[in-house]
C-alpha cells in the first residue's frame, strides 16, 4: 500500500504553518511505506510450513500394538469368586444376619433367625427375660461341672425347693460309692461289705440310704470320721448316714435304724 501526501490546506491554516505540517506530514509517508515494503518481502506459505511437519497419525498409532483383548485376557479374574470372597455377613436393620452365598446363577441372600448362628459366638450373652427351658434340660459335656458364680457376695437363691430325681442305687456287693455321681446314693448289702467313696469336687454335705434285711457287717473308706461311732447296722432297717466332706476328710453320723 502506498500512502499518498496530503496537499491540501485547511482553511485555517497560514502558509508558514502549513508548511512546517507538510514536510512533517511527508516524512511520516515515507517512514509508512518504507514498514509496508519491508512487510511485503516477508513471505509465509503456511501450508508448505505445515507439509513440513511430517505426522502420519494413523501410521504412528498403528505403531503402538495394543491387542486389548489379549491384555485383558492376560488379567486373570474370576469376579464371582472375587467378591464371593471380599462379602462377610452383615447384621441387616433387623439385628439379623444375611448370609451370602455363591450359586451356578450367581449369589444367594439367606437371612437367618437370629444375630448370631450359635450361642457359643456371644461371648457376653445376657438374658431380656425369663429363661424358659421349655421341658429341656441345661447339661454338660466330658463330665463338666455346671458351675453358678454369682459376683461377689451375691449368693445362689433357690426360690423354691431343690430335689434329687431319684438317687443312685450301688447294689448289694462291696463297692465304690462315686459322689462325683450324685450326692443322694442307696446300699442294700446282701452280706458283710466293704465301701470305698470317690471325693466329690467341692465341699459338700452327702447323705447315704443303707438298706439291710439282716444284721450286717459293713467296712468304711479311713477318711470317714464318724461321730458316735459308725452305724452298728446289727437290726434289719434302714439307716440314714451323712457326710460333711470338707475337701480333705468324711465327717459322718448315722441316725439309726427307722
Amino acid at each position: 500500500m502506498a500512502y499518498a501526501r496530503r496537499s491540501t490546506i485547511a482553511s485555517e491554516e497560514t502558509p508558514a504553518s502549513s508548511s512546517k505540517m507538510n514536510t512533517e506530514l511527508n516524512g511520516i509517508y515515507s517512514d509508512l511505506n518504507d514498514l509496508d515494503s519491508k512487510k511485503s518481502s516477508t513471505t509465509h506459505d503456511h501450508d508448505e510450513d505445515y507439509s513440513a511437519i511430517d505426522h502420519d497419525h494413523d501410521e504412528d498409532y498403528a505403531d503402538i500394538d495394543h491387542n486389548h483383548d489379549d491384555d485383558y485376557a492376560d488379567i486373570n479374574h474370576n469376579h464371582d469368586e472375587d467378591y464371593l470372597a471380599k462379602l462377610t455377613p452383615t447384621i441387616g436393620d433387623s439385628g439379623k444376619v444375611i448370609a451370602v452365598k455363591s450359586t451356578e446363577d450367581g449369589f444367594e441372600l439367606a437371612v437367618q433367625s437370629g444375630g448370631i448362628s450359635d450361642v457359643v459366638d456371644d461371648t457376653t450373652p445376657q438374658l431380656g427375660g425369663d429363661l424358659d427351658v421349655n421341658g429341656k434340660k441345661i447339661v454338660s459335656a466330658s463330665n463338666g461341672d455346671i458351675p453358678l458364680a454369682p459376683n461377689g457376695s451375691g449368693m445362689v437363691k433357690m426360690e423354691k425347693g431343690v430335689y434329687f430325681s431319684d438317687y443312685i442305687s450301688n447294689g448289694t456287693d462291696s463297692c465304690t460309692i462315686d459322689w462325683r455321681a450324685s450326692n443322694k446314693q442307696l446300699v442294700t448289702p446282701s452280706g458283710n461289705r466293704t465301701y470305698t467313696f470317690t471325693a466329690p469336687t467341692g465341699v459338700t454335705s452327702l447323705t447315704l440310704v443303707i438298706t439291710v434285711t439282716a444284721s450286717r457287717t459293713l467296712y468304711w473308706p479311713a477318711a470317714v470320721s464318724w461321730r458316735g461311732g459308725a452305724p452298728a447296722t446289727t437290726a434289719a432297717g434302714t439307716y440314714i448316714a451323712t457326710f460333711f466332706w470338707d475337701g480333705t476328710n468324711y465327717f459322718g453320723t448315722c441316725t439309726g435304724k427307722d
